[in-house]
């Protein structure tokens, strides 16, 4: 995950549009997953370095989906879907 667009795009923001795109992401006019709120915590405490190894897709999938299976399309789906919020 650490190469992904996802993390690419997260790594340019300000330290300010870090916090501004919590409040974006909260609200239900422009974002009705829940998933992707939790995605951004789970990032958002590695920024602005993303090198940890928590930071894998499978980790991430655990964190926001304890005890189901890793989907890979699914977490694919889920970051692209938060990249385009981004």
């Amino acid at each position: 995950m650490q190469n992904s667009k996802l993390v690419r795009t997260f790594e340019v923001l300000t330290p300010e549009e870090v916090k501004q795109l919590h409040a974006f992401l909260q609200s239900p006019f422009y974002n009705t997953n829940t998933s992707i709120v939790k995605m951004y915590k789970l990032l958002s405490r590695q920024y602005p370095d993303f090198n940890s190894p928590k930071i894998t897709k499978e980790a991430v999938w655990e964190k926001l989906f304890p005890g189901r299976p890793f989907a890979r399309q699914q977490m694919l789906n889920l970051m692209s879907e938060f990249c385009r919020l981004l």
